[in-house]
C-alpha cells in the first residue's frame, strides 16, 4: 500500500500557528522537541508544491477521506497495473481470429 502512495501526497497543517498549536495540544512533547519539529516542518513544506496531492488537514475525517480517495486512485493507475494490463492484453492476443 505504501508503495502505491510513496511521495504521491503531502499531508499538510492548515498554518504554522495552528501546527504548534497542536504539538503543544498533545503535551507528549518538550519545548526543544517542539521547536526541533517546527523547524523540520519549515523545511519540509517549502516541497508542498512538488507532490501530485496537497491534503489539508483542517478537519481529520475530511483529511483521511481525501488520503483514501488518493488511495484509490493510486491503485488504478496504470503503472501499478502493467502485469495485469499485460495479462488482460495477451488474452486478447490469445483469441483465434476467424
Amino acid at each position: 500500500l505504501f508503495r502505491l502512495i510513496e511521495g504521491c501526497y503531502n499531508p499538510l497543517p492548515p498554518s504554522f500557528r495552528i501546527q504548534e498549536q497542536r504539538l503543544r495540544k498533545r503535551g507528549a512533547a518538550g519545548d526543544d522537541d517542539i521547536r526541533r519539529r517546527l523547524q523540520q516542518a519549515r523545511e519540509e513544506i517549502r516541497y508542498a508544491a512538488e507532490y501530485q496531492y496537497a491534503v489539508v488537514n483542517e478537519d481529520l475525517d475530511a483529511a483521511v477521506r481525501e488520503i483514501v480517495t488518493i488511495i484509490r486512485a493510486a491503485r488504478s493507475r496504470t503503472v501499478n497495473n502493467r502485469e495485469r494490463i499485460r495479462r488482460i492484453v495477451q488474452t486478447f492476443d490469445e483469441v483465434n481470429h476467424d
